[in-house]
């Protein structure tokens, strides 16, 4: 699902007469859930903008204030930006136990212990049982399938 970047919009173009169909559907849904900047672009105003862009698309939705990024590569730049700034890091490393001091945490895991003053908690569906390391977990995390 595209993120919340101040200052960028995210057009949605139609290809084909199914997905035009579905357009003001999607304007519809974005206003009733109170995202009222939702709306159609004319072919006119895409080919202005959009010059570069195929002058096969039917129609499009603007979604102010979205973009869409890709899933792997940004976060691997967050990662070497930390590893830059001094920050380790261990993929395929199961956290089992370990303990937060209010200053510095002391994690076991299945490749030793390790020890820090920062944690970025990216174990996905097992990402509340590394939250009550530190504290008690605000949510819990119950995956499923479907």
């Amino acid at each position: 699902m595209p993120s919340f970047i101040p200052g960028s919009t995210c057009l949605l173009a139609a290809w084909n007469d199914e997905q035009l169909d579905s357009l003001d559907g999607i304007v519809a849904r974005a206003h009733a859930n109170g995202v009222g900047d939702v709306g159609r672009v004319s072919r006119r105003e895409l080919a202005r903008r959009e010059p570069a862009l195929s002058d096969r698309a039917l129609g499009v939705v603007e979604v102010p204030g979205e973009a869409v990024i890709d899933p792997r590569s940004t976060p691997l730049a967050y990662l070497r930006q930390a590893v830059r700034a001094g920050a380790d890091y261990r993929f395929r490393t199961e956290v089992t136990g370990g303990a937060f001091d209010g200053e510095s945490w002391d994690l076991e895991t299945g490749q030793g212990r390790f020890r820090g003053r920062m944690v970025v908690n990216c174990t996905g569906t097992r990402g509340d049982m590394v939250e009550r390391i530190g504290r008690p977990p605000d949510f819990d995390i119950r995956p499923r399938k479907g």
